[in-house]
């Protein structure tokens, strides 16, 4: 019986990781200030949540049977990773001792909370004995699924709202809404997720993964269905205009592609996989280069927005000299600020578009310190078990974190950034 549940709960995690960029939830509390909503004191549960938390009861129903919690148990070598999960333990406590000098106590459990979910789904995979491989196609999908999606909003120009996918109103002619502009107002693709950024920073991320399924997989026909996969993913990162995250989310793809022609085994996929990356970039180039020049070089809102990151940044080392060591507590960089600051537009309480700093302004030194270290160890481990893979993902991630701090703020991608965690920690099985 507790194999038909471990089962189940296998293909419930699955599905959930198609699912997770749709941000479908429900508010118990909504803040505001300035009459513009404050997204960091809102506190609102996932429809995504709700479905982690049926995978999660299903999977510790299955551990109750001693046998495969042995089985369970083995596939992690505690003793070689004792310092590893020492260190993300310290983190959680350090997290959660935050909560008492926060200054909104409420909404720092939540963020905790979340934390602690995030770190929950990494751990399912030892405990469902998930396949990598499953779940890289699902995150393929699902990218696939978004691509196609923005691709749509783009064309349209404009995004209907639907309560029950999640979706926000977005029209390019109000202000507020994320646009690139030429001869006009071009609305940036969204997604399913609140900004075109997250987009991009996770079509990056499946970018990489199409491009090592591609390059795996033996079957002809799986590959020519992650080939479309991929193409829809980098008509939707170009779609996004993140500059971040085409940069870099095509740039390392590429290397990643040039680095497997040298194996004589994975050479001829690797190059079909180069020149697609190659052909489709220059395609979506050629269709709405114009627009793409503007957001890569100095114009109007470009030079706004460096302006904007700016002040968010020398306004985070303010926040920082304030308490080096403590922080201000986890999720409340910018109830801080409007503690501090009351009475502005909720727009003016942004955090820095930089995960170093927020981690270092929310949870202190010590905070940033346990975080860096993590993805410190997490590399090496990778390193040393020679996946080439997880390598490039995490080095994806820290460089994205650089430019912005979606990995820590939205839900959605706080998961995807402890699973690949988790993927690093766990030994690679021969």
């Amino acid at each position: 019986m507790d194999h038909k549940i471990l089962k189940v709960a296998r293909g419930l995690f699955y599905l959930f990781i198609f699912l997770l960029p749709w941000q479908t939830r429900y508010f118990l509390l909504r803040a505001s200030s300035g009459g513009y909503e404050l997204e960091a004191g809102n506190l609102a549960i996932y429809g995504t949540e709700l479905w982690l938390w049926v995978i999660m009861i299903l999977a510790i129903s299955s551990l109750f049977k001693k046998s495969f919690w042995s089985e369970a148990v083995g596939k992690i070598k505690f003793l070689k990773f004792k310092p590893q999960f020492l260190v993300v333990s310290l983190f959680i406590i350090w997290s959660g001792l935050s909560i008492f000098w926060s200054v909104n106590g409420a909404v720092a459990y939540w963020q905790w909370f979340k934390l602690l979910e995030a770190m929950a789904a990494g751990s399912l995979i030892i405990i469902l004995k998930v396949d990598f491989k499953k779940i890289a196609t699902m995150l393929a999908a699902s990218g696939a699924a978004q691509g196609l999606l923005a691709f749509w909003q783009f064309s349209t120009q404009q995004i209907v709202a639907n309560k029950w996918l999640g979706l926000a109103a977005q029209n390019p002619a109000d202000l507020g809404v994320s646009v690139v502009e030429n001869t006009g107002r071009w609305l940036r693709a969204y997604g399913s997720f609140p900004h075109p950024n997250i987009l991009g920073g996770f079509l990056a991320v499946t970018i990489l993964v199409s491009v090592y399924l591609i390059i795996q997989s033996d079957k002809l026909r799986i590959r020519l269905w992650l080939l479309v996969a991929l193409v829809l993913q980098v008509l939707g990162l170009v779609l996004t205009f993140s500059r971040a995250a085409i940069f870099l989310g095509l740039g390392l793809a590429i290397i990643y592609s040039l680095l497997l022609i040298k194996n004589k085994l994975t050479r001829r996929r690797a190059a079909v996989v180069l020149i697609s990356l190659v052909l489709v970039a220059t395609v979506g180039y050629g269709l709405w280069g114009e627009l793409l020049i503007n957001r890569f070089t100095d114009s109007r809102l470009t030079i706004k927005s460096n302006n904007e990151r700016q002040i968010e940044l020398e306004r985070a080392y303010s926040m920082i000299k304030a308490r080096p060591l403590w922080g201000w507590g986890l999720g409340s960089y910018q109830l801080a600020l409007l503690k501090l600051n009351p009475g502005q537009p909720a727009y003016q309480y942004q955090p820095p578009h930089n995960l170093f700093w927020l981690t270092w302004a929310e949870l202190g030194l010590v905070g940033l310190s346990l975080w860096l270290l993590i993805l410190i160890i997490t590399v090496w481990q990778a390193i040393k078990q020679k996946s080439g893979f997880v390598v490039y993902g995490l080095g994806l991630i820290f460089l994205l974190i650089w430019f912005d701090h979606y990995f820590w703020a939205s839900w959605s991608m706080l998961v995807i950034f402890w699973l690949m965690i988790y993927f690093g920690l766990i030994k690679k099985e021969e």
